[in-house]
This record gives C-alpha cells, structure tokens and sequence, in this order.
C-alpha cells in the first residue's frame, strides 16, 4: 500500500515513481500468483540441469487454481442478498441483478488468486451507472495518512505496442474524488493528454482485499506446490531412465556387429571366451521405491490441502449440513475475513452509486442496507426451518426471511403472506357464516 498527504500534489514525477516502485515490489508477486493459478508454475518450469542429456520433466500441477476455485465458489457461488426499507434503493439494487452475480462472482475469484481485486465505476451512452472488474495488476491505490486511510488517488496504467511501428506506449490513468486525468508515456517522455470529470464524488476504482496481508489462498502453499512438482517430475524423469537401461554384457568378445545383428533379430547367443569366464548378459537398472515416493507425494497433497483450508470440502463423511459447517472451521475464518472486506467494498460501490443518482434529484442512503453471504454447500432445510419456527415469537417476519437462503425478495415474501393471510381470514369468515358487519 501506498500513503500520501491530501494536500500533497500528484505530479507526473510521483505518478512515474509510483509506476516504476509498484512494478518492482508489487506486481512481481501479483503476476507469480496468476503463473502458479494458471499452471505455470515458476520452480518446475524454470529447472535446468548441468547435465543436458538427463531426462529433464516439468510436471507443473493446477493446485493453485483448485484451491482458488473451491474456495472463490463456497464463498461467492451463491449471490449476495440486499435488504432496505427504501424503495428507490431497492429499485436501483435490483436493476443489476442479473449483471452482478457474475461479476461479483469474478471479483472473489480474483481476490482469491491475486489477493486484491478492483472494479471501476463509470457513466455509460445511457447516463446509467456501469462498472467492470480491471486487472489487479495494472492499479496503484493511494491513501492518505490520516487515520481513516481513505482512498485519495488510484493509478491505473499498461502497455499498448504500435503493430507498424513496433513502439511501446504507456497508457496512464489518475483517478481522483473529481476528475480523471490521462497521460501518455513513451520515448520522448510522460505528458498529459486529458482531463474528465466524473459524478461519483470519491475515487471511482473500488478495491476489494482478500485479508489484511493481501495475500491470495494459494499465495502461502507455493512452496509446498514446488515439492510436489519436483517429486512427480523426478519420478516421471526416473521412469524415463529406465526405459533408457544399459544392457551389460560380461567376459564376450561380441563385436558391434554382432551385437546389432542380435538386437535385430531379438536373440542374444554367446560362449564363453575363457575357460573357468563364464559370460554374463544382465540390464544394470537403478534401485527403486516406490512406496516410499508415493508416500512423500501424498503427504505433500495433504499438507497442501490442509494449510490452504481445503481439505474438508473433499471429506464425504458429513450427514448434514450443519455438520460439515461446523468441521470446516478454518475455511469458515478464512471467508468470515473475506466476507468482511467484501462487503466493505460493496457499501462502499453503492455508496458511488447513490452518490451520483442524488446529482440527479434523488436522496439515496446506504444507511439501513443490510448484506447477506450466502456459502455455497448443500443446505440442511430441516435445521433452517426448525430455527425459524423457534425463534417466530421473538424475532420479526423480516428478520427471519432474512435467515432463508431461497427468499431473495424479502418484500416480496411479505407481501404474499399478508395476501394470503387476507384470503385465509375471509375464508374462515364465509365458513363461520359471519359477514362484513360480524352478523
């Protein structure tokens, strides 16, 4: 992270500086956690041996995409819930409904994999609130020294190459609370090509953390990746030597052509050459074990499993759902740190949203609105419902909808029951023969 006073002009002379140090203390990291998620993995691809005629295997396993997949999709494979007691808010929330559980599905996978994510606001043709996810990669997040550390400045920036001239541009963006300021970096030096304004009154890039180091879920496992890349490519590159045996001959006087015409014609036939010599044809192989290599290999698999809190998704042991909640405890502390920063990060979106839409007339709050995470595992309905039926007495309708995971219209469920108790009510009073006046 990155920390600057407010009134601490941002010159091109900083914006440079900040690009040239992200680019050596950050994004090295960032883009190593995107190798090791796309199954590049840095240690078994960069292997080289002395010896150039050694078989020289390079196994690089997707651990790192399993493990950002099964958690990005327990925390974020079902969609968030909104509830407000504001109509226009509703209204504006549910505008982007079907758009935002892909996206916001995205942004957990990034954050899972880089250990930040970042998306950006912007007005589109129809003068309607937009916004896109951007690569973590490329965004420079500033705050101020002040002990709230809001977020005063963002730069984003990449290369763009000219396919005719072949020359290399850098495209640089500043975003602050007002306005959009665009440069251009190349050859002949940085220059500022255009100023935009923009309606969102802050920093119109959002940035969700993963956790409080920033990391991603794989990040802390990389080495014990590396371990099991090595031992299945040694063990690949030990099976390839062995196809590779020599074929010993001992006390023969066989001549190259003779022991051509024998591989040839798939017979070996030799005297012996001296009296009391006897001759020998063996293979000379090398020692193996595999129990041994197996073993090693598994206890990396579960090692790697274990320190990344996966491994008792893959445990088919659980009867109920609430069993397998409650032994999952590390992944359940992993997401409740991840699900604090995401909804920081989607207060913090809506309230650029409304922002603008009070420009336009309108007077929109975030105060009252109340997000749910729903995890991804098999729902135990049974338990849900003999805890709602529980706590009817003392909690309100709205608060106990809020606790059922297929209810997304709470309003919606409100009003069909009052509906439906309305029907129910004139029913029992045509069977109990009273009318309108209670007759």
């Amino acid at each position: 992270m990155y920390y600057l006073d407010k009134n601490t002009v941002l010159t091109i002379e900083r914006i440079e500086k900040y690009i040239e140090d992200f680019k050596f203390r950050y994004q090295p990291r960032l883009l190593k956690n995107k190798r090791y998620f796309d199954c590049k993995n840095d240690t078994i691809m960069n292997r080289t041996f002395k010896d150039i005629t050694k078989p020289n295997s390079k196994i690089a396993t997707p651990w790192s995409e399993y493990i950002c997949t099964l958690i990005s999709g327990y925390f974020a494979g079902k969609p968030v819930t909104y509830d407000t007691q504001s109509e226009e808010l509703k209204n504006i929330l549910s505008s982007y409904t079907v758009k935002e559980v892909s996206h916001n599905q995205s942004l957990a996978k990034d954050c899972s994999i880089y250990g930040v994510a970042a998306e950006l606001l912007f007005i589109n043709g129809d003068k309607q609130v937009q916004f896109e996810k951007i690569e973590p990669s490329t965004v420079i997040p500033i705050y101020s020294t002040d002990i709230t550390k809001e977020l005063i400045y963002c730069i984003r920036f990449w290369d763009s190459t000219d396919i005719l001239t072949n020359e290399t541009t850098t495209n640089i963006e500043v975003y602050d609370s007002r306005q959009i300021t665009y440069y251009s970096k190349s050859i002949n030096g940085t220059v500022c090509t255009g100023k935009e304004s923009h309606y969102f009154k802050e920093v119109p890039i959002n940035i969700y953390y993963n956790n409080e180091d920033l990391t991603g879920d794989a990040e802390k496992v990389h080495t014990l990746i590396d371990g099991y890349d090595l031992s299945l490519s040694d063990t690949a590159n030990f099976r390839e030597e062995l196809n590779d045996s020599y074929l010993c001959f001992r006390n023969t006087n066989l001549d190259e052509e003779a022991i051509i015409a024998m591989k040839q014609n798939r017979i070996i036939c030799i005297e012996d050459t001296e009296q009391g010599m006897q001759s020998d044809v063996h293979w000379l192989n090398k020692d193996s074990n595999d129990t041994e290599n197996e073993n090693y290999k598994n206890r990396l698999a579960s090692d790697i499993k274990m320190f990344s809190c996966i491994s008792e998704l893959e445990n088919k042991s659980h009867t109920t759902a609430t069993a397998a909640k409650l032994s999952m405890l590390a992944l359940e502390q992993k997401c409740a740190t991840k699900e604090t920063y995401f909804r920081k990060a989607l207060l913090n979106r809506w309230e650029m949203v409304c922002n603008y839409h009070n420009l336009l007339g309108s007077n929109i709050t975030i105060e009252d609105l109340k997000i749910t995470f729903l995890r991804n595992i098999p729902l135990d309905l049974v338990s849900i419902g003999d805890f709602v039926a529980k706590m009817a007495p003392y909690i309100s309708k709205r608060s106990l909808l809020s606790q059922i995971p297929f209810i997304s219209d709470i309003d919606g469920e409100l009003s069909a029951m009052e509906k439906e108790n309305s029907i129910n009510s004139y029913d029992d009073d045509i069977l109990s023969g009273s009318d309108e006046d209670g007759q």
